[in-house]
């Protein structure tokens, strides 16, 4: 538990250190040196994020066009002026199975985005690979989603957003896409959408659903009965068809009498807070 907690307070402490840092290319500069420098003079920090087994494989000075940035993603060089240049890290770690993974982040945004933005985007994709296009017949007029979202505290809740009790006990050498749901207030959001312009009968929308059955049940046993996910399946609302249905899970239980992600996430929070936020 201590390396643990001493894992993610040192994590914060890296990414201060690598934002702030002067570890970037210019003209004049050796790429290899530029590496080995934040190497040496962060090995510290590293050793102890990700327990002494990682290995930093690129260090890339970047730039995007005024004309491929969105009002949601500018970045700032100091407190005015908007650069499109900056700095990428890769550092190759193994998680919790000894599966080799890449964490990838620049110098653009917060810590807290970039390390749920990790986590969020890979067991997402593992769900995606492993299990969803697995069960679902991806031949068939389906479009299939799968996102992953970590909940916060609602903003009445008065819990400060840096003493979130996950947070303290996350360790990505630790962490995998069974356990992720134990340790991160983290859920999965699956969309099967039935893209015909007319139904399909009654016949294809129950062996439809007999396969939905069957993927939450492999899933949840995967993730150790601690399956937080929703699932969302019906005709796109720009077809024809009355089929629709809204499954909600919250650590592998099924839970009736709510809708909507916004309810989900307070009801979340209101029986789960104790677990992950405090």
């Amino acid at each position: 538990m201590y390396r643990e907690k001493h894992a993610v307070k040192m994590l914060i402490i890296l990414f201060l250190f690598f934002v702030s840092a002067s570890c970037t290319f210019d003209e004049a500069t050796d790429a290899n040196n530029v590496e080995l420098g934040c190497v040496e003079k962060y090995r510290h920090s590293l050793n102890a994020l990700f327990n002494y087994e990682w290995t930093l494989i690129s260090v890339e000075e970047k730039s995007q066009l005024d004309s491929e940035l969105c009002h949601c993603g500018l970045y700032f060089n100091g407190m005015d002026d908007w650069s499109p240049y900056y700095t990428e890290w890769t550092i190759e770690y193994h998680d919790g199975n000894g599966v080799a993974r890449h964490f990838v982040f620049t110098d653009r945004f917060s810590p807290e985005f970039e390390v749920t933005n990790h986590i969020r985007r890979y067991i997402a994709r593992y769900y995606m690979e492993n299990f969803v296009s697995s069960y679902i017949d991806e031949s068939l007029p389906i479009r299939l989603t799968v996102m992953g979202h970590i909940s916060r505290p609602p903003r009445n809740s008065n819990i400060r957003v840096d003493t979130w009790g996950w947070r303290e006990r996350v360790s990505l050498t630790q962490l995998t896409p069974a356990n992720v749901f134990e340790v991160v207030p983290y859920r999965l959001g699956i969309h099967i959408r039935i893209e015909s312009e007319t139904s399909l009968g009654r016949q294809f929308e129950e062996s439809l659903m007999g396969d939905v059955e069957n993927l939450i049940e492999s899933m949840n046993y995967y993730a150790n009965n601690r399956l937080t996910a929703m699932f969302m399946i019906g005709y796109d609302p720009f077809y024809a068809g009355d089929m629709s249905y809204r499954l909600y899970y919250i650590q592998g239980e099924r839970v009736t009498g709510i809708a909507g992600s916004t309810a989900f996430d307070i009801y979340f929070f209101e029986n789960y807070k104790e677990m992950f936020w405090q």
